[in-house]
């Protein structure tokens, strides 16, 4: 009996919760143009069929994303880390705040019109790099991972192209708005550029030289509100529908590069992300981790990921102690495995024994 009556007062909040989102005026939600903004759509049609109304705006000025809400015109807004938006509040003296932990990581790569690999850059080529710091400092350390600069260590995402101590090739490097350094192809062998744009410009995420697939918390583009509409019901809802298998599978079969992030019990950090799978190779144990299933499996089926991760680990720890003791990655073979997956090959020794949740 009693659990009856914890059934139906949970079944009651639930009906009074979901009754307060659906009533009144549509949620507005502002995104930027391109597959952040496909990914929201697909979740509003969801969240039609369940009965709330939701309202998608495209915006390409990243400024005005943020202006949208501060303002109220708009109720939240989906494209931004929460670097971005620290930034944003600091310089123009916003006070908005992330509504919750669910979000996507868009990945980030290196790109070129010039050049099909990464050995063919010549010295004095230009590298074009987002000037936005974050985004900046992933293409400097991505520039690093590749050989081709080497970096202040221990500084992370704070990075700046002062840090460069090495620069062989003697590389220039140009700082451009995020949303132009895919257009500046054209001028330079290289640019950084966000999956974010590239998408809706025609670019191909698998022409990547190089991609970042990093797994960090401050890379999750999460939904942005006012302090006063971050609990909004209709807000909450929304999310938990963005939140659902359906949105994931969206993502996985839709736009793949990008990455679910999902609660706070499960959002990434540098030490990992989402699901870790444990892949037994040569009688050893690895724990693998990704934010999908579908990645997992890519990434564990290149024979480079496997060779590469099995000397890392070796070389740590000694064949004794990684006989099946399956763990998290650590950060230094999350960027390992970021550089491996794009050599992606059929499957070789490797072989999924476990997932642990």
């Amino acid at each position: 009996m009693k659990i009856l009556r914890r059934t139906a007062q949970a079944a009651g909040l639930w009906l009074a919760f979901t009754a307060a989102a659906f009533a009144g005026e549509p949620l507005k939600i502002a995104t930027s143009a391109g597959p952040v903004a496909q990914l929201a759509s697909f979740a509003a049609k969801l969240a039609k069929e369940k009965g709330q109304d939701v309202k998608i705006v495209e915006l390409s000025d990243w400024v005005a994303l943020n202006e949208v809400v501060n303002s109220g015109e708009v109720d939240a807004n989906l494209f931004q880390h929460a670097t971005y938006l620290a930034l944003q509040n600091k310089q123009r003296g916003f006070n908005l705040v992330q509504a919750d932990k669910v979000g996507v990581i868009a990945p980030v790569g290196l790109f070129s019109k010039k050049v099909k690999k990464l050995d063919e850059i010549k010295s004095g080529d230009s590298v074009a790099i987002p000037n936005e710091p974050l985004n900046g400092a992933r293409g400097l350390i991505l520039l690093e991972r590749a050989g081709l600069i080497k970096l202040t260590p221990g500084k992370g995402f704070s990075v700046s192209k002062f840090d460069i101590i090495e620069n062989p090739k003697n590389l220039k490097i140009v700082e451009l708005d995020p949303a132009q350094t895919y257009r500046s192809l054209d001028d330079v062998t290289l640019a950084l550029v966000n999956i974010t744009y590239l998408i809706p410009a025609g670019g191909d995420p698998k022409s990547a030289l190089i991609i970042d697939r990093t797994a960090d918390d401050g890379l999750v583009l999460r939904f942005t509100a006012r302090p006063d509409k971050k609990d909004d019901p209709r807000l909450k809802a929304f999310i938990q529908v963005f939140n659902s298998p359906e949105v994931k599978q969206f993502i996985e079969e839709k736009i793949p590069a990008f990455i679910p992030a999902g609660s706070a019990a499960s959002a990434p950090s540098r030490e990992s992300f989402g699901m870790i799978y444990v892949v037994d190779v040569n009688q050893m144990s690895f724990a693998f981790v990704a934010g999908s299933e579908s990645h997992a499996l890519e990434i564990v089926r290149s024979p480079a990921f496997v060779q590469a991760l099995g000397r890392l680990f070796l070389n740590r720890q000694g064949s004794e102690a990684l006989n099946r003791r399956p763990r998290a990655a650590t950060v230094q073979e999350l960027a390992l495995f970021n550089d491996m997956s794009s050599e992606f090959a059929d499957a070789t020794a490797d072989v999924l024994v476990a997932r642990v949740v």
